[in-house]
């Protein structure tokens, strides 16, 4: 807020900088002022008028015809006319002599034409006033084009510098953001960490720890038959131990794309989560879907958004039947060429209440901090295809991941 009372003061200093100065060239002269506007054609006027009252009155108007022509002679060689001297010059020389002929036939003892020049004065210092007023809207329209034009530029200075401030402020906005990503980020790696060093103690550990004590155990059996139970027993458990060695492997090593397209890949997936989780894990994928302009990149964000549905429908949802629908979309309102691809992952789980994701602030509205992250991630990775991604969900309803994603162009 003090920023913008700082703008608004930085504009308005200037701008009564500029309207002070619009004023008439007259308008001290008709004051009785002696500043800028001390020489116009108003003030001669009224000096002229105050000699043919003296003249009328048959006084001495000597000192009041000298104070006149010292008038005329003070605007020549005044700054107005240094300035303007094509505006006003013509006239004032005019008058100039004009009121030396005046003086001349007084002096003379020519009354009549001395008479029939005080018209010709008048009409000389009429003209005079004409050029003045002619001048004086010049200098106002002049003045009120530069206020109009600074006001122009002021404006587009106070915009421009509004949204350099507004960048900025976003720019720490999605540093913030960044920031508290990245640690999220962070702790999402240690906690797969753990997750992975606790699978491996709690499976594989136990596993070969039980399989070195039945091979030590083959040495001191001495019946045939048994011996041949226990390497029976001892190759049947190696053969589990490989296939949960193979999921962990599948789990944390992406699929090869060059070799497979994104649809084997999910039908892989759904696959191996149904006979390890016991949840009947249903794809139907759409037998005409191209997915030739989909990088590589592109298909492994798209795996990895499924498989981090499926993963919180495992620990979350206890659900009994999944459906992963996978089809083409023609009519992408964001697309010009109106090609995407859509994914949908629906589940008959207890529901919840889904967090509310703001792009750019520090984490959800709703939701466990666990869920928060794995539905973030997924938001990320549709935020990287400049896709939509939607999850619909009501408790005791079940949930709905969709994701809309361009394909092409």
């Amino acid at each position: 807020m003090g920023s913008k009372k700082w703008l608004l003061v930085c504009m308005l200093i200037p701008l009564y900088g500029l309207l002070v100065p619009l004023k008439t060239p007259g308008a001290e002269g008709k004051t009785g002022g002696h500043s800028d506007g001390k020489y116009t054609a108003h003030r001669a006027a009224e000096l002229w008028l105050a000699v043919e009252q003296e003249l009328e009155a048959g006084g001495q108007f000597r000192r009041s015809m000298d104070d006149f022509t010292a008038y005329v002679g003070g605007f020549l060689a005044s700054p107005v006319n240094r300035i303007f001297p094509f505006s006003q010059e013509t006239e004032v020389r005019e008058l100039k002599d004009l009121t030396a002929s005046f003086t001349a036939a007084l002096e003379a003892g020519r009354r009549e034409d001395a008479l029939a020049l005080v018209m010709e004065i008048r009409r000389a210092l009429i003209r005079w006033q004409m050029v003045d007023g002619e001048l004086a809207d010049s200098i106002n329209e002049t003045y009120l084009h530069l206020f109009l034009i600074f006001t122009f530029l002021m404006a587009v200075a106070t915009l421009a510098v509004w949204q350099l401030y507004r960048a900025l402020g976003h720019a720490r906005k999605r540093e913030q953001h960044g920031q508290v990503f990245s640690r999220e980020m962070m702790l999402a790696l240690e906690q797969e960490r753990s997750r992975i060093a606790r699978e491996l103690h709690d499976t594989v550990a136990q596993d070969l720890h039980y399989l070195a004590l039945r091979v030590g155990k083959i040495e001191r059996v001495s019946d045939a038959r048994e011996r041949n139970d226990i390497c029976a027993e001892i190759a049947a458990a190696l053969e589990g131990l490989i296939r949960r060695v193979r999921s962990i492997c599948d789990t944390l090593v992406p699929p090869d794309f060059i070799f497979q397209g994104l649809p084997d890949a999910l039908r892989r997936l759904c696959y191996d989560y149904g006979k390890r989780t016991g949840i009947d894990c249903r794809i139907d994928i759409e037998d005409t879907l191209r997915l030739d302009p989909m990088s590589e990149e592109m298909q492994l964000q798209c795996f990895r958004i499924v498989q981090e549905a499926l993963t919180n429908i495992e620990k979350h949802a206890n659900a009994s039947e999944i459906v992963v629908v996978v089809r083409a979309m023609r009519n992408v309102q964001y697309r010009e060429d109106g090609a995407g691809l859509c994914i949908s992952v629906s589940d008959d789980g207890k529901g919840f209440d889904p967090p509310v994701y703001r792009p750019g602030a520090e984490g959800f509205a709703g939701g466990s901090a666990s869920a928060q992250l794995g539905i973030r991630g997924m938001y990320e990775r549709a935020a990287i295809l400049r896709g939509r991604l939607a999850i619909e969900s009501e408790r005791g309803e079940g949930t709905i991941v969709k994701v809309e994603i361009p394909v092409g162009g």
